[in-house]
């Protein structure tokens, strides 16, 4: 008995559900992001994200799609939690491009969308075959919309030092009552427990965040706030580095 690999889905690439995913993962992360800002246009990404993911990876290996949905789903909760924060140090101190996420557990609510798109590969498409080129143009494009939104500048060498009077706890609490309008989630327990804070804020610079690491402690009647590493996503703005910091 002769196992026989089922043949590529390529015709998924240019369907019209992964066509809308894709643009809409580009459009809310290069446009909608900036300009709106508001909690919609993260889990926006993170729906359409994983669709499109999903039904990227399908297409390649259609006859694996449970299982494609499944590590899917399982490699985005680990990502979406603090546990993977040594992954994305380990991967940052190779140097070659930075990477950044939010911990943030309500995105979680995202994977609701992985079952529509294991129904959705499951479908008989009918739609015209579209030539090899604009399958080859498709792949680049989803290549880049899965890692753009990840990239950012990182400065490592930012060490900065803040003195407060106030104890660390009242800290943290002024932190979390500032969350709404300027923070993006509340600190969690961890953090809070080790003093190690991964934040994104609002950049003035160009309408998007900043990634910043900090570490807080307690030092002779002080607590001590230092910047350990600042990154952006300022497209273009790289070589700016003064202004940015």
């Amino acid at each position: 008995m002769s196992f026989k690999m089922p043949t590529r889905r390529i015709d998924i690439l240019s369907s019209p559900g992964f066509l809308i995913s894709l643009w809409l993962l580009l459009l809310n992360d290069f446009y909608l992001k900036p300009l709106l800002n508001n909690p919609l246009t993260g889990k926006l990404s993170d729906f359409a994200g994983l669709f499109a993911f999903a039904l990227f990876w399908i297409a390649v290996f259609p006859g694996f799609r449970r299982g494609i949905c499944i590590t899917v789903a399982l490699s985005f909760a680990f990502w979406k939690t603090t546990y993977s924060q040594p992954v994305v140090d380990l991967w940052n101190s190779v140097g070659i491009v930075q990477v950044s996420r939010t911990v943030d557990l309500t995105d979680l609510i995202a994977l609701a969308v992985l079952p529509l798109g294991y129904y959705y590969a499951n479908q008989k498409l009918s739609i015209t075959e579209a030539p090899k080129w604009i399958h080859a143009f498709l792949v680049l494009i989803a290549m880049f919309a899965f890692t753009a939104t990840s990239y950012r500048t990182a400065y490592d060498d930012y060490d900065n030092k803040y003195y407060f009077t106030a104890s660390k706890a009242e800290l943290f609490q002024k932190i979390d009552d500032l969350r709404l309008n300027y923070f993006d989630r509340p600190l969690t327990r961890e953090e809070k427990e080790s003093g190690k804070l991964d934040l994104e804020i609002p950049s003035k610079i160009c309408s998007t965040y900043f990634d910043v690491d900090l570490e807080v402690i307690e030092s002779g009647g002080q607590t001590v706030v230092s910047i350990k590493k600042l990154g952006h996503r300022c497209p273009g703005r790289g070589g700016d580095r003064a202004k940015l910091l």
